[in-house]
């Protein structure tokens, strides 16, 4: 079941617009943002070194900057033939 948490409904509306391609860069900008923010508040493996949590965070925290990473070629290229914005620029 998903955890409708403060993160997650700050987000959701950003990441409808990513999967849309609505706006693309815009809601890729705040996404990274939000994610960013998120990882360090919440993942902070560097504060768990000598616990048995700290492999746990740091996979949480790493896996969170890759998907920032993919967020980001987004933002670079921009959504594809086949987003909203692209059909919007067509008109």
């Amino acid at each position: 079941m998903i955890q409708l948490n403060f993160q997650t409904l700050i987000s959701l509306p950003f990441i409808v617009a990513l999967i849309l391609g609505y706006k693309t860069q815009l809601a890729a900008i705040f996404f990274i943002a939000i994610t960013f923010f998120h990882a360090f508040r919440a993942y902070p493996f560097w504060m768990y070194f000598y616990s048995f949590e700290y492999e746990d965070f740091k996979f949480l925290f790493f896996q969170s900057m890759s998907a920032i990473g993919g967020i980001m070629q987004i933002l670079v290229y921009g959504a594809g033939e086949i987003s909203v914005d692209a059909i919007l620029k067509k008109d």
